[in-house]
């Protein structure tokens, strides 16, 4: 009876043991490291997954910042700009009517090539000998498309004496509202005046529109000289309905001291 006490006494004995031993080591998958031995450094372990925050990570560099290229509708405007020159005057001339009214004519040429004048001004002067004025005027004209000639003519003003001189200057274009580019406009075939004749009192002729579009007015100016190459008469009309791509016909009265020798007829868009 004894013996089975000792004995269910040892085997109570052995079994909190084990139980004890079972529930002070660690749990499953952990693991713990030894103290370091003195004098040497402590190291930390990681697993595989997120980095440790307490390691330094190596800066990343950001990509270069790009500037954008200039836009194409810029680089077009830039080279389609011309450096405007003025129109310029490629002829001149002038006589007296009745001894008393300056009759003039000018040439204006335009030398641009991308840019269209529109509403050009001249001035026209008359000095005498000495210099002092006997008259001034300003006109006013419609358009001049680049490389192309405008001839204008027409009575400027009364003297009282033969001027010396006759001035004809071209005014400075100070508004660029004034100045169009040719891509701007439609495209403009210069016109011709054709059939010149002077019948009964009048000057005849036809107008001939190159255009594939019909235009509200026309001017014509008409230079008569005589056989010594002096102006006889300056003459100038407005024709209304200028047919495309075709010939109008207009007529007007001229009064003539002498037969001319030569007719020289031009004909311009208006206004």
């Amino acid at each position: 009876m004894k013996k089975k006490v000792i004995l269910g006494l040892l085997a109570v004995f052995v079994i909190a043991g084990a139980v004890g031993a079972f529930s002070s080591g660690n749990k499953k998958g952990e693991t713990t490291a030894a103290p370091p031995a003195s004098g040497q450094a402590s190291v930390t372990t990681t697993t595989a997954g997120a980095p440790d925050q307490t390691t330094p990570q190596p800066a990343t560099t950001a990509a270069p910042k790009t500037t954008a290229a200039p836009t194409t509708t810029e680089e077009k405007t830039t080279e389609a700009k011309e450096i405007f020159k003025n129109l310029e005057l490629k002829d001149s001339g002038w006589y007296l009517a009745n001894d008393k009214w300056l009759m003039y004519y000018v040439v204006l040429h335009n030398p641009n090539e991308k840019t269209v004048v529109e509403l050009p001004t001249f001035r026209i002067t008359a000095r005498d000998a000495n210099g002092a004025l006997l008259g001034t005027d300003d006109m006013t004209i419609s358009i001049v498309y680049p490389g192309q000639d405008f001839v204008f003519g027409t009575q400027a003003f009364a003297v009282d004496e033969m001027p010396s001189r006759v001035e004809f200057e071209i005014r400075e274009i100070k508004s660029d509202y004034k100045l169009k580019d040719i891509s701007a406009v439609k495209e403009f075939l210069p016109l011709e005046v054709v059939n010149v004749a002077v019948r009964s009192g009048n000057l005849l002729g036809e107008i001939k529109n190159p255009n594939d579009y019909s235009l509200g007015t026309a001017v014509i100016v008409a230079i008569m000289k005589n056989a010594d190459g002096d102006i006889i008469a300056i003459e100038n009309t407005y024709v209304n309905d200028i047919q495309a791509d075709g010939l109008t016909p207009f007529s007007t009265s001229v009064w003539l001291k002498e037969e001319p020798a030569s007719i020289e007829c031009f004909a311009n868009k208006w206004p």
